[in-house]
């Protein structure tokens, strides 16, 4: 929970928990990770937003990765935190394109789960502005 998020978007691309702990597990250290992140920003605290966005999105992908592996076993909980990184990351920066390639280069894969990964940042970057210009119109 505490830094910058490397440690904890690392955990979740490694998966190295999810086989014992679970989505409880999951979901606690994504909430965890989410309030702490907000109470920084909040309270004026000092650095980036890179690597907790990161650490925020692999975490939501893991959370959506864990019940789909259970169901269908050989589904990769890592690839859904991959993707997940590269949904939040594009999104939260307005920059799809850059936030995929980010996440690309710091984790070292896509190349077998680029198109997921693509359609996933178009989706969440094409539902980050509609629900803004609905916010907008109000």
């Amino acid at each position: 929970m505490l830094g910058n998020g490397q440690a904890s978007a690392q955990t979740q691309f490694d998966a190295t928990w999810a086989a014992g702990a679970g989505l409880a597990f999951a979901l606690l250290v994504l909430l965890a990770k989410t309030a702490t992140t907000f109470l920084t920003i909040g309270a004026g605290g000092w650095g980036g937003v890179l690597t907790p966005a990161v650490a925020l999105g692999a975490g939501l992908g893991a959370v959506i990765g864990l019940p789909w592996a259970a169901a269908w076993p050989g589904s990769e909980v890592a690839a859904f935190a991959f993707i997940g990184a590269a949904a939040f990351l594009g999104t939260s920066m307005k920059a799809p394109f850059t936030g995929l390639i980010l996440v690309i280069e710091f984790t070292g894969q896509g190349a077998t789960i680029l198109v997921p990964a693509v359609l996933a940042v178009g989706g969440a970057t094409a539902a980050a502005t509609w629900l803004s210009r609905r916010a907008e119109a109000r």
